[in-house]
């Protein structure tokens, strides 16, 4: 379930569980990302807070309902890797 803690801090809030969305957004991000790096990911088991931790907090992320929606974007938007959790 995701939550956030009144006391905690939003520029080290990369838990994965806030719902403040502002938490999973850091806008100079670089996208470092290949397909080898998109194929270990591993559906079911990563979080969204162990690929912060792994590779960085997204250029922008969005919630809906019960959806966290990352975005990682490089100069060019046809590089771009989408990723989607679930509570």
């Amino acid at each position: 379930m995701m939550t956030k803690n009144d006391d905690s801090d939003s520029k080290s809030d990369s838990k994965g569980d806030s719902t403040d969305v502002n938490d999973y957004i850091d806008k100079n991000t670089k996208l470092d990302w290949n397909e080898s790096k998109f194929k270990k990911l591993k559906v079911g088991k990563d979080s969204a807070k162990s690929i912060m931790k792994t590779y960085c907090k997204p250029s922008d992320a969005q919630m809906s309902g019960d959806d966290l929606n990352m975005t990682y974007s490089g100069k060019d938007y046809s590089k771009s890797v989408y990723l989607t959790f679930k509570k």
